[in-house]
C-alpha cells in the first residue's frame, strides 16, 4: 500500500482556486454601495477566520498581525481574496501590510474594483503629489516591481 500523501499535490491549489466563489463579485456589483461594503466585509472576515483558524471572525478594526497573522498567512489570505473576488490582476504581495485591518482591506478592494464613476464617489482623496515614479506601483505584480527595480539599478552610475 502507498503511504498517505503528507503534502498536497500540485492539483490541490487548482482545485481550491476553481471552487465556486459564490459569485461574490457579481453580488457586489449588483448591490448598493452600503450593501457592497457589508457583503465584502463579511466575506473577508470569514476568509480571515478560515486562514487564521480562529473560532470566530475578527472585528472590523482588529489588526491582522496582532491577532496571529504571519507572512505566510498573509500570502494565503491574499490568494484567497484574489480567487474569491475573481480579480483579473494579482493583488500586491504587501496587501496585508498596506491594509492591516478588515475595514482597510474592504476600502482598498472596493476602490480597486469600483467602476470609474463609483470610484470617484467612494474613493478617498488622492494625495496631492505622489512621490516621483510611484504612480500605479501598488497595482504592479511582484515580478513587475522587481523588473522595474532592476532596470533602475542598472541605470545608476
Amino acid at each position: 500500500t502507498a503511504a498517505p500523501a503528507l503534502l498536497p499535490t500540485a492539483a490541490a491549489p487548482a482545485v481550491a482556486a476553481a471552487a465556486p466563489r459564490d459569485d461574490l463579485a457579481a453580488r457586489i456589483a449588483a448591490a448598493t454601495p452600503d450593501e457592497q461594503r457589508d457583503l465584502l466585509r463579511e466575506a473577508l472576515r470569514e476568509a480571515v477566520r478560515s486562514v487564521l483558524r480562529l473560532p470566530e471572525p475578527p472585528a472590523r478594526h482588529d489588526r491582522l498581525m496582532e491577532i496571529g497573522m504571519d507572512s505566510l498567512m498573509a500570502v494565503q489570505l491574499r490568494n484567497r481574496i484574489q480567487a474569491l473576488m475573481g480579480l483579473p490582476r494579482p493583488l500586491p504581495a504587501t496587501l496585508m501590510f498596506d491594509h492591516p485591518t478588515v475595514e482597510a482591506l474592504v476600502d482598498h478592494l472596493l476602490t480597486r474594483t469600483a467602476t470609474p464613476a463609483a470610484a470617484a464617489v467612494s474613493a478617498p482623496p488622492a494625495p496631492a503629489t505622489p512621490p516621483p515614479g510611484a504612480e500605479g506601483l501598488a497595482e504592479l505584480s511582484d515580478a513587475e516591481v522587481e523588473a522595474l527595480l532592476l532596470a533602475r539599478l542598472e541605470k545608476k552610475p
